[in-house]
């Protein structure tokens, strides 16, 4: 499929570029150009953009629509505000075995599931570092992406970093409560105001590539929800901030 005429926006810089063709095969773009360079006749369907503005899919990175008893509206009413990718943010063991046996409808006709979590990890099932180091492990064997966890105590959240980035596994919740401080519990976990609770998603040291197109290992604090951007808030080995 071949869409002509559109303006296109970048949502790195917020630039547009007028008159630009998009082709479109096996549900992925594979190629930009000028309108004017579209031969005018082909084989695949054309749809005239009529001057439209085009932008990059959009990422939901918090939902809970795989827990409502029927997906099928959800997942529509998605595409068609834009989403192609959501991060579902409350799992089950059950929900990470559909996913296994291909039970969630997840076709053509919904996002692409960018992350799903196990069960919550609360004071009754992670009570102590030895239970949140379990059940982490037990996450894992169920084929969890990411752990999701609130309420817990403050060397609870640390064991669950740990042990969660020795199976490359991240941490996405709430902070807990700063014992004497208002500042965040450590360096290497991100902060963001979601319904008014402070969030948090920690990430291993992994290789960033530089400006310079030369690879380097940091770690970084990046903004909670874009866990694959480059732009990070704070890194160990840069002096520089982004606000």
């Amino acid at each position: 499929m071949r869409i002509d005429n559109v303006t296109i926006v970048d949502p790195l810089n917020g630039s547009r570029t007028r008159g630009r063709s998009i082709v479109l095969r096996n549900g992925h773009i594979a190629s930009v150009f000028s309108s004017g360079d579209a031969p005018a006749e082909t084989s695949m369907r054309v749809i005239e953009g009529a001057g439209r503005y085009a932008v990059p899919g959009y990422n939901e990175m918090h939902t809970h629509v795989l827990q409502k008893t029927d997906t099928r509206l959800a997942y529509a009413t998605m595409l068609a505000q834009g989403v192609t990718g959501m991060r579902q943010m409350q799992g089950s063991e059950d929900i990470l075995t559909y996913r296994a046996e291909q039970r969630l409808g997840l076709t053509e006709h919904a996002p692409r599931p960018l992350g799903i979590p196990g069960g919550l990890l609360l004071p009754f099932n992670a009570g102590s570092t030895d239970d949140v180091r379990e059940e982490i492990a037990r996450q894992w064997d169920q084929g969890a992406d990411f752990i999701k966890m609130i309420l817990t105590e403050r060397d609870v959240f640390f064991a669950a970093i740990e042990a969660a980035h020795k199976r490359g596994m991240r941490i996405a919740g709430h902070l807990p409560r700063p014992s004497g401080s208002r500042k965040p519990p450590n360096r290497a976990s991100t902060r963001s105001s979601t319904s008014g609770r402070a969030r948090t998603s920690s990430y291993p040291s992994r290789p960033l590539r530089t400006s310079s197109g030369n690879s380097r290992t940091q770690s970084c604090q990046y903004r909670a929800g874009w866990p694959d951007c480059q732009a990070p808030v704070r890194c160990s080995t840069a002096s520089s901030k982004t606000s």
